[in-house]
């Protein structure tokens, strides 16, 4: 099965999906995910914004909201307060010059965990990127994650997560 999945590194609700998508791709090998990376917050600061006061309540309680969706099929998934929510584009751009499923959960790591990101950036990956975006703001809703079928069905949001967790099941 191939599945195209919308998703931007900053939106835990992604980083569910994320998580979800190992899981499958770890169960049967011949699962494949096409992540396009895009911004749902493309005004964020080039440096992003410290998530401190109201700002890290807000993501404080939208994290809460993504781990109450976990189903026991996750396991365990943790996803601490960043420090900052990082402007993504250049983890966009970094993704798509190497789109690969190890580059996807590093750079979800880099967000979300511990881990430092070390990707180029070329032009091909610019490019793919922008294009990726442009589909993106294309779309009624644009909402990560969002998840398209082969037959351009794109189901968005905590629907995509419902599926992806039907998938596991």
């Amino acid at each position: 099965m191939r599945l195209t999945v919308y998703a931007d590194f900053n939106c835990p609700f992604s980083a569910l999906a994320n998580h979800r998508l190992t899981l499958l791709e770890q169960a049967d090998p011949s699962f494949e995910v096409d992540l396009r990376a895009v911004e749902h917050a493309p005004r964020l600061p080039p440096d992003g914004k410290a998530m401190v006061g109201k700002r890290r309540d807000a993501m404080v309680d939208e994290v809460a909201e993504v781990l109450e969706l976990a189903t026991p099929a996750d396991g365990d998934v943790d996803l601490p307060i960043p420090d900052a929510l990082p402007n993504t584009a250049a983890l966009c751009e970094a993704y798509a010059t190497s789109p690969s499923p190890e580059l996807r959960r590093q750079l979800f790591a880099t967000v979300w965990g511990t881990a430092a990101a070390t990707a180029p950036i070329t032009a091909e990956g610019s490019a793919r990127k922008a294009g990726w975006q442009r589909e993106f703001e294309t779309w009624d809703e644009q909402v990560v994650p969002s998840l398209v079928f082969a037959d351009g069905t794109v189901v968005p949001g905590k629907d995509a997560l419902h599926r992806l967790a039907e998938m596991l099941t």
